[in-house]
């Protein structure tokens, strides 16, 4: 399976080498709105069926396949309003596929095939989120630093129900990306619940970061390596960053996992490498049978010979996931402290396959394990270290459609009031009450952030408050500072 594997994003036989980067980049979910498929393997009973799939079908004598065609047949004939055949068609795949109650696991018609296609060959541009069906409900995955969705608050958990005030509950993930992706500059309106609350997020479209790594130094001896995702390029832009970084004087190291919501599975493997001795494991990949077992382990094949011996730390969070978490898992197994929180838990592999009429086929093949063997799906990886963020970055500051002025009483108003005192602006109350102390508060906010002075909370206003709040938590940053304080033990 080894060599296999090092096949794993070449043209297949199957799939195009433009299917290839279309994949690669679905699973690095920058879409704008992304359909979280993680990576994929080879599987050799995938590639048999998908070289002639309808025939497998029809030479099916199952009771179960004659069954489906006498329903199929019965509908055809006696239902009281013609039907279109391929609808049937879909509906029955999509019936097989619901039953298995996998949220990574879906159909895509030569549309919706089409629909990605055409994003990837255009500019990249949406709100920066990854989402997944669960139960006939849209839930957001992950959230892409720097992306509108980041800036605008946006949680990984969220349930998308509403794009632009039509209902989204029900859809495939490609529906909702039609309705969320659109022209930069653009704006649409998302409505998320959260809990008892249902929020609305008003974005304006942008392009989404597909920078992968990011760097610079913290103090004159520990460097910050930042991986948002992992893409074909990601392991030739860490090999940089930690040379750059080796040249400013780092010798030691903070590796940022947060928001990291996966990506390409050899990158994965290449970037863990690096921090492991030849030989050591880095995780199983286990099949339908006990004995479809595949130990991954670090080799120059993966890391070129490249490693990084100085000490370090990495930082996870409730949003990294899938790839990522395997790169923290194969670290922590060899002794690399973890900071941070529990990681979003995705231990399973996908793989896509090309149908007939350009439709295609994305379905859970394997699970991986952590070198030890633990399965850590909807488990996540634990800290070593547990470090939250601030409170404050809990707060929901939601779109208003008008101003709210001095008299008003929402639950808005008590946000805005919250995030105000964590601003260092007294607004007199945090009851949700617009009284004059919030109207004066809220000039002073808007006369030292430079903007429209009205003493009314509008929509510049809550961006500007959420803004400052980001800023500030990106500034006291408590994992980090943990991260600091156990390096210079």
């Amino acid at each position: 399976m080894e060599d296999k594997f090092n096949q794993d994003f070449k043209s297949q036989k199957n799939i195009s080498k433009h299917d290839k980067v279309r994949n690669i980049l679905v699973s690095l979910l920058i879409l704008g709105i992304g359909i979280l498929i993680g990576f994929f393997i080879p599987h050799e009973q995938l590639n048999k069926v998908s070289e002639s799939p309808r025939n497998d079908v029809s030479q099916s004598n199952s009771s179960n396949s004659n069954y489906v065609e006498a329903v199929k047949t019965l509908i055809k004939k006696r239902y009281y309003k013609p039907v279109d055949e391929n609808n049937l068609d879909k509906g029955s795949i999509k019936g097989m596929l619901d039953s298995l109650n996998d949220p990574y696991t879906s159909y895509l018609d030569s549309k919706e095939a089409q629909s990605l296609n055409e994003t990837i060959s255009s500019s990249i541009v949406g709100i920066g989120i990854t989402v997944m069906e669960k139960n006939k409900f849209l839930v957001v995955d992950s959230v892409i630093d720097g992306s509108p969705a980041k800036k605008a608050g946006i949680h990984a958990k969220d349930i998308i129900i509403k794009v632009d005030g039509k209902s989204v509950i029900g859809k495939q993930p490609t529906e909702a990306t039609k309705l969320i992706r659109g022209e930069k500059g653009t704006k649409v309106l998302v409505t998320v619940k959260r809990g008892d609350q249902e929020l609305n997020f008003n974005m304006v479209r942008n392009t989404i970061p597909i920078e992968t790594v990011k760097s610079k130094m913290i103090n004159s001896q520990i460097g910050l390596v930042s991986v948002s995702s992992f893409s074909n390029p990601t392991f030739d832009e860490f090999k940089k960053s930690i040379i750059k970084l080796r040249k400013e004087g780092a010798t030691k190291l903070i590796i940022d996992m947060r928001g990291n919501p996966g990506g390409e599975l050899k990158q994965a493997l290449s970037l863990s490498s690096c921090f492991l001795k030849d030989g050591m494991p880095i995780m199983q990949v286990q099949g339908r049978k006990k004995s479809d077992l595949k130990i991954y382990r670090a080799n120059k094949n993966y890391d070129q010979g490249f490693k990084v011996k100085e000490p370090s730390i990495v930082l996870i969070d409730g949003d990294s996931a899938s790839a990522a978490e395997i790169f923290t898992a194969a670290l922590k197994h060899n002794n690399v402290p973890v900071v941070g929180t529990t990681s979003f838990g995705k231990g399973t592999v996908q793989s896509v396959v090309a149908l007939p009429d350009k439709a295609e086929l994305k379905m859970t093949v394997a699970k991986w394990l952590t070198p030890d063997g633990n399965w850590i799906n909807n488990h996540g990886v634990k800290p070593d270290y547990e470090v939250h963020y601030p409170d404050y970055t809990n707060i929901v500051l939601n779109d208003i459609k008008q101003p709210l002025k001095q008299g008003d009483v929402s639950n808005n108003i008590k946000s805005v009031q919250k995030g105000l005192i964590v601003l260092g602006f007294e607004p007199g109350n945090e009851k949700g009450i617009f009284d004059e102390k919030t109207s004066q508060a809220i000039r002073s906010f808007q006369s030292k952030r430079e903007i429209n002075v009205s003493g009314k909370i509008d929509e510049s206003t809550i961006q500007e408050i959420i803004r400052s709040l980001s800023e500030l938590a990106k500034k006291q940053d408590p994992m980090q500072k943990k991260a600091i304080e156990i390096l210079q033990k």
